[in-house]
């Protein structure tokens, strides 16, 4: 997938989370207009994990498309990338830095287990 067609896939799946209740009581827990979702930054990498947030950007890994196509490339990132912005949310809003997912237990990490639950 080149990065054009990833950019759409992006933007077509932060659409369709714009609507999720879930995701709208996640911004209004933080403060933030829903609108913001537009202007986080997104893009595939080469990850060992499925998905990541650091300093505010999420990375999602090229991995999570093999094998799909279509509705099912949205299917593919849409609840990693629901998990990964409630990090982007405490990254930016937070007074401190969030615990990494390599800090200890991450089953047991605060952060973690928030994103889990939305």
């Amino acid at each position: 997938m080149d990065n054009k067609e990833s950019l759409q896939l992006i933007n077509k799946v932060k659409n369709n989370i714009k609507n999720n209740d879930v995701m709208k009581k996640v911004f209004k827990k933080y403060k933030i207009d829903i609108k913001e979702l537009d202007f986080i930054p997104i893009c595939f990498s080469d990850l060992d994990v499925s998905a990541r947030t650091a300093h505010g950007v999420i990375f999602l890994n090229n991995n999570l498309l093999d094998n799909v196509s279509g509705k099912d490339m949205e299917d593919a990132i849409d609840h990693y990338l629901v998990h990964e912005i409630v990090h982007w949310a405490q990254q930016t809003t937070g007074t401190k830095a969030t615990k990494g997912a390599d800090s200890g237990d991450y089953l047991e990490n605060e952060e973690e287990i928030e994103g889990f639950q939305n």
